[in-house]
């Protein structure tokens, strides 16, 4: 076989993976019935209320898994101490949002007053009807003049 004929051969088969593994990854979430603005939503409505210290509404947030491990008391003495930062920021955008089953995975980027980023990333869980938060895991602090990946901007 000529060499000309093995590289074609070689580029369409890699070619054939790459469209199975976008069209898989594509197929999972929408398989998944998953709709981003429905996960945005679910963040955005616990962060305004960790911005007016409603605490109570922003537990109603959080997964039955996360409520078994921790009740209200214990969720605000937490956001207290390790979030404050969070409910204190001016805007947040949302990165890739990764979806497996009945799981979601967001990078959620929150940006202050002058210009440093918080980037976080979520998971939620889905609950019957409903989104829940179940885990938020701080990154290390970033500058906002650096690019960021996110896909969609919410001013809160």
């Amino acid at each position: 076989m000529r060499r000309i004929h093995r590289l074609s051969l070689l580029l369409f088969f890699a070619s054939v993976c790459l469209g199975a593994a976008i069209f898989s990854r594509y197929d999972r979430i929408r398989r998944a019935n998953v709709k981003p603005m429905e996960l945005y939503s679910v963040i955005n409505s616990q962060v305004n209320a960790l911005r007016t210290s409603d605490f109570s509404r922003a537990y109603l947030h959080v997964s039955s898994e996360f409520k078994r491990k921790y009740n209200i008391v214990q969720f605000t003495g937490m956001i207290r101490a390790e979030y404050p930062a969070l409910a204190r920021t001016d805007h947040v955008e949302y990165g890739a949002v990764e979806c497996n089953g009945r799981r979601a995975v967001i990078e959620v980027y929150f940006i202050d007053g002058k210009d440093r980023v918080i980037p976080c990333i979520y998971t939620l869980v889905n609950e019957g009807a409903d989104w829940k938060i179940e885990n938020v895991r701080l990154l290390k602090k970033k500058d906002a003049r650096l690019m960021l990946t996110g896909i969609l901007s919410s001013a809160l």
